[in-house]
């Protein structure tokens, strides 16, 4: 399975073996390492000597020069605060990692130019500041729109070996003989302390104490300190021989030293104790992660992983003593450990050391097969091999001493009743242990009952319980009765009483309690604890259970399942805090509460989403088109303590009721139909329901074919509305089109009449004025003959050049028509007068505003025929003009004549308003025409302006006419 550590492959957590060389040569491009680093996602970075490696916990991915690097030798890592990776090289050559692409100090005119100047031996960068340090005794600070030049040369020490950043921010420089603190705001250095410094790692404490290694140990270079606390951390004394380069406090506050001979842990720093983890191999750097797990970085052996917690761990390899495997392990006491193994020897760890031994038949020295099965008695051991029961003598020392033996085929379980009784099962029956002190050796053996029995124990209520392939059974009256009818045809493997219960194991049907006449089969959905090989209760009550799976715990307080480690395991168990458990290959024995694992946050990494095996970019909003064959999501989460405790589950909705779980951090689609989706990720760890990864939400978007789009059927829908509307517009533009022209020939009609009326002159008028010509000629001057000649000729003129004008400016209509009132009123002998009156903003623009050409003078004529004429003593005729509006402008005749006072008399046009009195027939058909005419201009002025033009023609109250006219200021 490729969940499982390839930085680890050797070391195998299912082994729980401690500290293996990794086997890399599948995953790095080789096995010289000079760093290691874990950036803020959970990324392992391996710096190699021709390439850089980042493992995510799931897969690999190489950089090199083909990438970008500026060298495939990578001697230095560290991230900024922007989480760019920096890398280094031997010849001092930059470049960074970001997003997963390659950029180097080429992208950067700043960076070039330093780069170009002289290789780097030292990089730091913070807060977007960069302070590099040189071979030419040159500190660089590069920080954003500024950059500065410091000559270490004043200093007298060379090149700087490494660049600390303070608590403050300011750079600290560890050269090989001193360490020197700058001040940026001051351009000022000061000389902390000196000593010989050695390539390596620093190291950090977390309250800011900064070490660096030296030719004594890691020694504290900031603050800088006076003896004793100036002296260096350094593993004990008689290891002279090791050079130090990296170092690491562990979650439990050990100290973790690698130098040139390999990996060691502090275990008692009071009697200088320490355990080699790795041996013989030198140790380039180190790191704890944010599991507590320690990765180590070798020249020549790739990588090394040390699982959280193994530095506290005894292993014992069945390699090691020859033996073939282990079968089982169990405490003597506190300080010892016996070990069957499948040969006719066992092993006794304890004091320091570990013995082989061999217990044999007595006087005749043959040996005994392998060890079954062991348990404490009190002060003796009963051991349980393939052909006997063998009662021991464990008081003295690490050496152990037969009493007595009886012959029993493959004893499998004990089971401790008191201090004076045991009971023991094998596959031929159930037996019982008693102290004796008559009997040989002081125990004496009975059988209880005949027939196979795996798992044995004794119980005050029930008595001898036992179990075997076909269920559990208690004795009744002397015979086997099964003990529960759920467990009928279970095999059962254990019985562990405690308190008022007991557990019950099996293999296949996983872990069962029973109590008050109560059975329950616990976490009953937990496939990896369906065998149960052995059990062991502690006494806060947490049970320790052995599987194929591994060790698990159930603590009494909470219930939960929880897997301590994992592995192959045939055998558990306690004394006190120290927990022993035993695969074939090596036995493992760790404390089970000095060092609690530190709570690991599962956090997925941002989904990558590949389309056809291309990668698709986030900015598209996730929306995929329709012909992608192929969908891909990949999320990882990194859980480097136990890799293959790992899974994925995923639901898309609204597709999916349930989860997908998945040991695989990736899931393919095919064949979505086109609709919006939802997809939930979460990674968890089966052993700790807690361990779950805040879930990514990815909203997903299959595109439709353009033909299935929302947007193609309102195109559709649009483009029939269209045609439908280009129909009816076409229709509607053709009715205009005839209205129009109507229009126009109505408009062309009505200018004609208008043409032919105005050039018309009333023949009666005419008449009378060459009369009133020929009378001025006889009877009075020939001046005013002349005079009202005169008039007349530019009258006549005015009307015929008016005839073919469609409008005319307000001045000349007002000409005309005081003309006109001139000749009536000097025919009348001066009984009409004629009165213009103009409003200010009229009379400013009455040369600018156009009037319909002979528009007024029908009024007059009226007003004068009609009128005044039939009265004695003549009248008066008064014009007011004035705006109404911007845009409309109002006209008022008025005449004091006659009026209209008989209304049968009168002509009325449609709007039942304007009315004329009929006299003679020849003027009253001329006048009806020109009243007639006008409303019909007044019809077409207020279409083509938009504004409404009107007529009104009333009598006055005082006596006389008033016409009254609104019409748009052209």
């Amino acid at each position: 399975m490729h969940l499982l550590l390839a930085v680890a492959a050797a070391f195998l957590m299912a082994s729980a073996a401690i500290s293996q060389p990794a086997g890399l040569t599948h995953h790095l491009p080789g096995t010289i390492v000079y760093d290691v680093i874990q950036d803020d996602e959970g990324t392992i970075w391996m710096g190699t000597d021709i390439g850089l490696v980042a493992f995510d916990g799931y897969s690999y991915t190489t950089y090199t020069t083909s990438e970008g690097l500026p060298s495939n030798e990578v001697l230095f890592l560290m991230q900024d605060d922007e989480r760019r990776i920096w890398t280094m090289n031997f010849s001092g050559a930059t470049a960074w990692i970001r997003d997963g692409k390659i950029e180097s100090p080429a992208t950067n005119s700043t960076l070039q130019s330093v780069s170009d100047a002289t290789p780097h031996t030292a990089i730091q960068v913070h807060d977007d500041t960069i302070w590099i340090a040189t071979e030419e005794a040159m500190l660089y600070r590069l920080a954003p729109g500024q950059s500065k030049a410091i000559s270490l040369d004043q200093l007298g020490y060379g090149p700087a070996l490494y660049i600390a950043l303070t608590a403050e921010s300011k750079p600290l420089l560890i050269f090989s003989r001193n360490v020197v603190l700058y001040d940026d705001g001051t351009d000022s250095f000061t000389t902390l302390t000196e000593g010989n410094f050695t390539k390596g790692r620093l190291f950090t404490e977390d309250d800011g104490r900064i070490f660096a290694p030296s030719a004594d140990g890691f020694r504290q270079v900031y603050p800088a300190a006076p003896a004793p606390e100036a002296e260096p951390l350094r593993m004990a004394s008689g290891r002279p021989s090791i050079r130090l380069t990296a170092l690491v406090r562990t979650y439990d506050n050990k100290l973790v030293f690698g130098g040139s001979r390999g990996l060691f842990a502090e275990i008692d720093r009071g009697q200088n104790r320490y355990k080699t983890l790795i041996d013989g191999v030198e140790i380039t750097s180190l790191i704890e992660d944010d599991e507590g797990n320690i990765w180590a970085s070798t020249l020549g052996r790739g990588v090394y992983m040390v699982p959280a917690g193994f530095w506290n761990a005894v292993r014992i390899s069945s390699a090691g003593f020859g033996t073939a495997s282990f079968k089982m392990a169990g405490f003597l006491d506190k300080q010892r450990v016996i070990i069957g193994s499948s040969s006719d020897n066992f092993l006794i760890a304890g004091e320091g050391r570990v013995e082989e031994q061999q217990i044999t038949f007595g006087s005749r020295n043959e040996p005994r097969q392998q060890t079954n099965a062991l348990s404490r008695w009190g002060d003796l051991l009963l051991m349980g091999t393939q052909s006997d029961v063998v009662v021991l003598d464990a008081q003295e020392g690490i050496a152990l001493r037969e009493l007595v033996s009886f012959p029993l085929s493959v004893p499998k379980r004990f089971s401790i009743i008191n201090s004076d009784s045991a009971v023991v099962s094998s596959v031929e029956s159930a037996n019982l242990l008693i102290r004796d002190t008559s009997a040989p050796g002081g125990i004496r053996m009975e059988k209880l009952h005949p027939g196979r029995s795996t798992a044995i124990a004794w119980s005050s209520r029930y008595g001898l319980l036992f179990g075997n392939s076909r269920g559990m059974f208690r004795i009744e009256n002397g015979e086997a009765v099964h003990f529960s009818n759920q467990l009928t045809g279970v095999n059962v493997t254990m019985i562990v009483p405690v308190g008022g219960g007991f557990y019950i194991g099996t293999n296949g049907k996983g872990l069962w309690y029973y109590e008050n006449d109560s059975l329950e089969r616990l976490h009953p959905d937990e496939n990896r604890i369906r065998t149960v090989r052995d059990l062991v209760a502690g006494e806060d009550g947490t049970l320790w259970i052995a599987t194929p799976q591994g060790v698990w715990q159930i603590p009494k307080e909470s219930g939960r399942l929880q897997l301590f480690d994992s592995g192959n395991i045939l055998s558990v168990d306690l004394f006190g805090e120290q927990l022993v458990y035993s695969t074939s290959q090596q036995v493992i024995i760790r404390p089970v509460m000095a060092s609690p694992l530190p709570f690991k946050q599962l956090r997925l990494r941002n989904p990558l989403v590949v389309v056809d095996e291309m990668p698709f970019d986030p900015a598209n909003l996730y929306r995929i088109p329709h012909q992608a064959r192929s969908l891909s999501v990949k999320s990882v989460a990194s859980y480097y303590r136990n890799p293959q405790e790992l899974a994925y589950r995923y639901r898309l909705s609204p597709v999916d009721t349930d989860w997908y779980v998945s040991a695989v951090p990736e899931v393919q689609f095919r064949g979505l139909p086109p609709g919006s989706y939802t997809l939930h990720i979460e990674a968890f760890t089966f052993h700790d329901e807690n361990q779950v990864s805040e879930a990514i939400i990815l909203p997903l978007t299959i595109l439709p074919p353009f033909w299935k789009t929302m947007w193609f059927h309102a195109v559709v829908v649009l483009l029939l509305i269209g045609f439908l509307a280009g129909g009816i517009k076409w229709r509607i533009r053709t009715v205009e089109a005839k209205e129009r022209e109507r229009y126009r020939q109505l408009q062309k009609t009505v200018e004609l009449e208008h043409q032919a009326l105005s050039a018309m002159m009333n023949p009666h008028f005419i008449f009378n004025v060459l009369n009133s010509i020929r009378y001025f000629l006889y009877e009075k001057s020939a001046e005013e003959a002349d005079d009202f000649l005169v008039k007349f000729a530019s009258l006549i003129r005015m009307q015929l050049e008016s005839s073919f004008r469609k409008t005319i400016s307000l001045k000349e209509e007002l000409e005309h028509l005081t003309i006109y009132a001139q000749l009536e009123s000097m025919r009348f002998q001066e009984e009409v007068t004629f009165e213009v009156n103009l409003s200010d903003e009229v009379e400013a623009e009455w040369e600018e505003i156009q009037v319909p050409a002979i528009l007024l003078q029908p009024f007059v004529e009226n007003a004068i025929w009609h009128g005044i004429q039939p009265k004695e003593t003549g009248g008066a005729i008064t014009v007011g003009i004035r705006f109404i509006s911007d845009t409309l402008l109002e006209i008022v005749i008025d005449d004091d004549g006659v009026g209209m006072a008989d209304k049968a008399d009168l002509l009325t046009d449609e709007s039942g308003e304007a009315t004329i009195r009929k006299h003679q027939p020849q003027k009253d058909k001329k006048s009806s025409l020109a009243m007639e005419l006008i409303r019909r201009r007044l019809e077409l002025m207020s279409q083509e302006s938009g504004e409404e033009a009107s007529l009104e023609i009333k009598s006055r109250t005082e006596g006389g006419t008033r016409v009254r006219l609104v019409i748009p200021a052209a």
